[in-house]
């Protein structure tokens, strides 16, 4: 612990090798609620972090080892983060979640697979859902993944995203396994405002090592996986997706809406659908959606752009489609 002087007070330098180290400086009038990760002791009189930009899930003792159950940590660090406005940051390591986690900002990885969400036990729900309407979310460099087990599957999807006005999910990879599972799950009605944008940007939507399309079920050596890689539901509205890769899904995409909340005028560029039963799926009460130069990989009868109840007005082009 390295000591000196800071504004009349003392600033402490706390090393370690669990991500919880930083600087630190005695408050003698902070009284506020202790998180143990920037705020530390009972007031009158307490310990504060001193730390600019983004707010580390290491700091609230997540520890990224595969091992401990970090879900607690992460929602306090996201939960601390609301109060400040600032991004939350994965450093490289896998996080066991296994539990819904709700998050109002933005959720930044380390990049190359580093930064990894472990879906731990049969889970139900969202893995992480956004808790504020017409926001701002961005989630950049994360991937969620879990063990190879039935016991492990989700019934729920990766990320959902409801009522976001300004979006972007950027080298988000999730590799998971359920046969009601999705990737990215986008509904509305107040996604794409006239004056904002969703925006998925490379994509990877995989089954847990799935070698085949799904076929209705889950099991742990045939591994057919979810429902849906991506899901652009009810309301939802100028979604861009842009070259994504999705494999070994029902519905690779699934553009599907309501009577009263359309899926409507979304637009998916460039991109593989790989041994997907459905690659792209025009579902109900989907209009004006556009696919541009796709590529369809498959089995000869599960390829290409369907049409769903209500479905009208949407379009593929130069899309390829490859049987086996």
């Amino acid at each position: 612990i390295d000591a000196s002087s800071f504004e009349g007070g003392i600033l402490v330098r706390v090393a370690g090798n669990t991500g919880q180290d930083g600087v630190f400086y005695w408050d003698e009038n902070s009284n506020e609620t202790p998180n143990n990760g920037t705020i530390i002791g009972t007031g009158p009189g307490q310990w504060l972090r001193l730390f600019s930009g983004m707010v580390s899930v290491k700091w609230f003792g997540a520890l990224g080892d595969n091992t401990t159950d970090d879900t607690s940590a992460i929602q306090a660090a996201i939960d601390f983060a609301e109060t400040l406005n600032r991004a939350v940051f994965f450093p490289n390591g896998r996080y066991v979640v296994t539990s819904p986690i709700t998050c109002g900002v933005d959720l930044i990885g380390e990049g190359d697979a580093g930064s990894r969400i472990i879906v731990r036990r049969p889970f139900v729900g969202n893995v992480i859902s956004n808790n504020s309407l017409g926001s701002y979310w961005t989630i950049k460099e994360l991937y969620f993944t879990h063990d190879v087990e039935a016991s492990n599957s989700l019934s729920g999807s990766c990320i959902y995203a409801k009522d976001v006005q300004f979006l972007l999910f950027e080298n988000v990879v999730t590799q998971v396994h359920g046969a009601t599972a999705i990737g990215i799950h986008i509904d509305g009605p107040a996604i794409g405002f006239a004056s904002g944008q969703a925006t998925i940007i490379n994509p990877v939507i995989t089954g847990a090592g799935a070698s085949g399309p799904y076929d209705g079920s889950w099991d742990a050596t045939a591994s057919s996986c979810r429902l849906a890689g991506i899901k652009i539901g009810a309301g939802a509205k100028h979604v861009s997706i842009v070259n994504p890769f999705v494999a070994s899904s029902y519905y690779g995409i699934l553009f599907e809406g309501t009577s009263s909340k359309l899926s409507k005028q979304n637009t998916i560029v460039g991109g593989t659908f790989n041994t997907c039963d459905n690659c792209i799926y025009f579902g109900d009460y989907s209009q004006e959606n556009t696919v541009i130069g796709t590529e369809c990989v498959g089995y000869p009868v599960n390829i290409g752009a369907y049409d769903g109840d209500n479905a009208k007005h949407n379009m593929a082009y130069n899309v390829r489609a490859f049987g086996e």
